[in-house]
């Protein structure tokens, strides 16, 4: 009886475990790279819902930030760069945009830029927007769509 016990805990450990995995496990960042005048984005372009991890590298000397930005549906990243007569321009920010939330940052300086490492949670299925900001003087660079689907 005891070892049906032990087989059994073992075997409830392991499922919850491997369930977890899924979830909780954090593929390859997504890279974005700021220079001060442009924005750019190596990784998928299409992610599901959840937890994604980002790199931002800012060697623009401006303090750039990343910020992700889901859209209501029916607008498109090509809204955003309708609303820009050049990019770099900044605009406020649209009733049809909302911030995703940024779970965590980790910063480092490295010669000449930062680097920072975050994570977003994702789990809005829409199209969402990956920008570069500067918030003095104000700039904006849409970098990117990203398509979060489902599970």
């Amino acid at each position: 009886m005891k070892v049906f016990v032990v087989i059994v805990s073992l075997l409830i450990v392991t499922l919850l475990m491997t369930g977890c995995a899924g979830k909780d496990e954090v593929i390859d960042p997504i890279e974005v790279t700021f220079d001060g005048n442009g924005c750019s984005v190596t990784g998928p372009t299409e992610l599901k819902a959840g937890e994604h991890a980002f790199i931002f590298i800012d060697k623009s000397g401006l303090s750039g930030e990343l910020y992700l930005v889901r859209l209501e549906e029916g607008k498109t990243f090509q809204d955003h760069l309708d609303g820009q007569s050049e990019p770099g321009e900044w605009y406020p920010k649209p009733p049809w945009v909302f911030y995703d939330s940024q779970l965590s940052i980790e910063s480092e300086d490295t010669n000449g830029g930062r680097v920072d490492k975050s994570i977003w949670s994702l789990d809005k299925v829409a199209e969402h927007t990956i920008l570069c900001y500067v918030d003095s003087p104000r700039l904006l660079w849409f970098a990117a769509p990203l398509f979060i689907v489902e599970e």
